[in-house]
């Protein structure tokens, strides 16, 4: 088991904290701290994106392969003996033919682990700073910390497809549940509404 020890800013793996049973020790996380350097966790296919997981979430995670023996030559991938990436796809590879390399973190080393989860649907809380009209988009702020008391930073949330009421709007100040829709292609500070905390009001 591994929990998510810093911020999600990395396409294909995140930092983790926890348990490394090769060599029975656990292995903590601080940032700038060489003595608690973390554990890379590549993240599932369908989830490598940036903010795709939250600090504190804790998922199980495996060794795709304890072997020492290589890939056969004459394959161009390592599926089953690392976490692996799609040379130039993001996420799963578009094809059987796109070669898979092996997974790396910024500094060049082999990141071994992955954690087992298929669920790359993350819900936020937000603030809007303005109204947000049917079919339209406003500005938000995110709410963070363990309450999701803290405001965090500026976004967009887009009403797509349409989910409020015609002649109806979502009025500035309200929360929001707001989540990345990956059937689009959004910025990093952009999200779509999901649910409101509050009812709809009359524009």
């Amino acid at each position: 088991m591994y929990q998510v020890a810093a911020n999600d800013t990395r396409e294909d793996y995140v930092l983790c904290r926890g348990f490394d049973t090769r060599i029975n020790k656990f292995i903590d996380y601080e940032a700038g701290n060489p003595n608690k350097p973390g554990i890379p966790v590549a993240k599932p296919y369908d989830c490598r994106r940036k903010g795709s997981f939250q600090i504190g979430q804790i998922f199980a995670a495996l060794l795709p392969l304890q072997s020492a023996n290589p890939s056969p030559t004459a394959v161009e991938w390592r599926v089953g003996q690392n976490p692996g990436t799609a040379e130039t796809s993001t996420g799963h590879p578009s094809d059987l033919n796109e070669k898979v390399d092996e997974l790396r973190d910024e500094n060049g080393k082999t990141i071994n682990w992955m954690f087992i989860n298929s669920s790359s649907v993350k819900i936020y809380t937000c603030t809007l700073t303005a109204d947000l009209l049917p079919g339209s988009s406003a500005g938000a702020t995110l709410l963070i910390g363990a309450l999701k008391n803290e405001t965090g930073s500026v976004i967009t949330v887009y009403d797509v497809p349409t989910a409020i009421t015609a002649a109806k709007k979502i009025a500035s100040g309200t929360k929001c549940r707001i989540f990345k829709d990956h059937d689009m292609d959004l910025a990093d500070d952009e999200y779509v509404l999901l649910i409101p905390f509050a009812c709809e009001v009359d524009q």
